[in-house]
């Protein structure tokens, strides 16, 4: 117990000296969370539980979230959910991480799943975590455990190897240089049977860096539902009426930030960028979509830049469909990706990207008539010069927005992500002996659970 108390701290002061103060309040509230023991009100929880939810269903899937928040990464597992329920899967979705509280899009996560619920509701010791979803596993007769960024999962793997039947695969969309899920589960990904990312960037450093063997690991691009975009013809009027709501003259070039104000997407980096962009092009407005913990400080930053004439904030929007009609450059200068969805969204609507070469976004912006991806490390004047570029007229013909959905529509689409994970799954489940199974649910609930669980009829 020494020995773990140090190395906590040791971590601890290590991330505080190198100013990564979030992972030091996510260690934080893990510690945090092993204290109290409320060991009592988990059973009788759990108690409740497993007598009203009963096992129904076929191909049955654990899914595991970290919670139930808004990103990219989200908006593929409702995809990704909605997809395999149609397609005969039973889910079951569980949110774990005491680190990220939120239930922002419950609704929407939970609309194709059997059951919904977050971990941390009634159980947030980690061992209660694990016991609980050894029970669903059991309880419910679970094919596959889908891991997607779940730290509770990943402490859970030697718990569901217990069970040889039992698939066990993870889905990650980005990495961060070593401070990322690839590291985090290293010790306990050597017994995922497969794991999925969404570019060759990350599988080639997934491979490298983490400890399942790269013939375990697959890419398979996320996407956007192209079916509910509106047609191309609709961008003018689109744009006119969007520009009008903010008060924005038709006639001004729009450069967007579209995403979370976080650290990750560096939004005080496309402050600086914008203020270069200003001073060479006066015609320039901005437009800033979302919200985040570094909302306020963008602000500020705005301000000291003298750009608040300049600039509108929207908030979160709903739909994408006309700020990107109205945007004529969409700028990222993240500091770390995976392949972002905004990429497809905007693209869709026939708009280019300019974005710092992070992650598998050359994978996407593969061609000059898609966007331009400067280093990373390029200087604020040198971003800005190749948004320059690309507000140009000849950068916006009809010709142009046509082959930038197109290539959407080629690779990165909701359809094509849909059907691949359908069938990956399914052979992976296919070869199961059901008698098997069945025998070593039975052994598992005898071993452990027989006291406590009542044994289902799989």
């Amino acid at each position: 117990m020494a020995g773990m108390k140090r190395t906590i701290l040791k971590r601890i002061l290590n991330e505080a000296a190198q100013g990564n103060f979030d992972t030091v309040r996510k260690i934080a509230n893990l510690v945090v969370a092993e204290i109290p023991f409320e060991y009592r009100s988990y059973q009788t929880f759990a108690r409740h539980f497993f007598v009203t939810h009963q096992p129904i269903g076929t191909k049955k899937i654990l899914y595991l979230v970290p919670g139930f928040n808004y990103g990219g990464a989200e908006i593929t597992d409702c995809y990704l959910i909605d997809g395999l329920a149609r397609q005969g899967f039973t889910v079951y979705l569980v949110g774990t991480d005491l680190t990220v509280p939120s239930k922002i899009w419950y609704d929407q996560f939970s609309r194709s799943a059997q059951v919904a619920l977050w971990l941390p509701d009634f159980a947030r010791n980690p061992g209660l975590q694990t016991d609980f979803l050894l029970r669903m596993v059991v309880h419910f007769g679970i094919d596959l455990v889908f891991n997607r960024n779940s730290g509770a999962g990943y402490r859970s793997l030697p718990k569901f190897k217990q069970l040889p039947y039992l698939k066990l695969v993870d889905l990650l969309h980005t990495h961060n240089f070593g401070n990322d899920w690839i590291l985090y589960s290293r010790q306990n990904a050597s017994l995922l049977d497969r794991r999925y990312v969404t570019s060759d960037d990350l599988k080639t450093y997934a491979a490298k860096h983490g400890s399942v063997p790269g013939h375990k690991i697959q890419t398979i691009y996320c996407g956007t539902d192209a079916d509910t975009y509106p047609p191309l013809s609709e961008r003018s009027n689109r744009r006119a009426a969007f520009l009008e709501s903010l008060e924005l003259p038709t006639e001004a070039k729009i450069v967007t930030y579209y995403g979370r104000f976080s650290d990750q997407k560096d939004p005080l980096r496309w402050v600086a960028v914008a203020a270069k962009l200003l001073a060479k092009a006066p015609a320039i407005r901005f437009v800033l979509a979302g919200d985040g913990e570094l909302l306020e400080e963008t602000k500020t930053a705005i301000q000291q830049q003298n750009l608040e004439p300049y600039v509108r904030f929207t908030g979160r929007l709903d739909t994408v469909f006309d700020i990107a009609s109205a945007t004529d450059v969409l700028l990222l200068t993240s500091k770390f990706e995976g392949l972002p969805t905004v990429f497809f969204e905007f693209l869709m609507m026939g708009t280019p990207i300019v974005t710092t070469n992070v992650g598998g976004v050359n994978e996407c912006i593969s061609s000059e008539v898609f966007g331009f991806v400067v280093p990373l490390q390029a200087s604020d004047k040198e971003i800005a010069d190749q948004v320059l570029r690309f507000l140009t007229p000849e950068q916006h013909t009809s010709e142009r927005q046509y082959q930038r959905r197109q290539h959407i529509l080629d690779t990165f689409t909701v359809n094509r992500m849909q059907a691949i994970y359908a069938e990956e799954l399914t052979a992976l489940i296919r070869p199961v002996d059901l008698l098997a199974k069945r025998q070593q649910l039975h052994q598992l609930w005898q071993q452990q659970f027989r006291k406590s669980l009542p044994e289902p009829a799989h």
